[in-house]
């Protein structure tokens, strides 16, 4: 069809990526690993669409994965 504008892209993908991505799945993909191509291909997606979970991420869901990979780190 055509193309939306880069801003409205992002905004789509982003919804997109909340809706398919559970964020106890996320934080399974991040523990395992910290590299987004591995994170994505855990998930069954592309790295664009992880890329677009992680980056909508609320600051409690960012607490809980940072203390998290704490715990797994020592």
């Amino acid at each position: 069809m055509g193309k939306c504008r880069p801003d409205l892209e992002r905004n789509i993908d982003q919804e997109v990526a909340r809706r398919l991505i559970a964020f106890h799945d996320l934080v399974d993909a991040m523990a395992w690993s910290s590299e987004l191509e591995e994170i994505a291909d855990e998930l069954w997606l592309r790295p664009e669409l992880a890329r677009a979970r992680i980056d909508t991420l609320r600051p409690a869901e960012v607490a809980i994965i940072a203390e998290l990979i704490a715990d797994l780190q020592g």
